[in-house]
């Protein structure tokens, strides 16, 4: 079987109006799955760098950071909708959140640089 997961991740920019809706939508496709990124940016960018296209992005990135209410504010909404939440968690406190919600599966996160 192939499963398509819509993989929200930033794409919220830090508005959890916006990422309700993208799970909504991703279950409206027809989408029995919804991804998120979990990550502490100022553990990953410990410098406040993130260089993409000549351009700092660490403000942008650093306001897509969800917590840990969010987290659970998210993955209770899924649950309504009946879609699955999944994360990518990026280190092991986020991956507690996840253990702690229930999840059923994880994404192992990955970092390029």
């Amino acid at each position: 079987m192939i499963e398509i997961i819509p993989d929200i991740g930033i794409n919220h920019n830090g508005d959890m109006k916006i990422a309700r809706r993208l799970i909504w939508e991703a279950k409206q496709a027809g989408c029995r799955v919804a991804k998120f990124q979990l990550y502490d940016v100022d553990k990953l960018f410990p410098d406040k760098r993130i260089i993409a296209q000549e351009k700092n992005w660490y403000n942008e990135v650093k306001r897509t950071q969800i917590s840990y209410e969010q987290t659970k504010d998210l993955a209770s909404y899924c649950d309504n909708l009946n879609i699955e939440f999944l994360a990518s968690a990026f280190d092991i406190e986020r991956l507690g959140w996840l253990e702690g919600i229930g999840v059923k599966r994880h994404k192992v996160a990955t970092r390029a640089n």
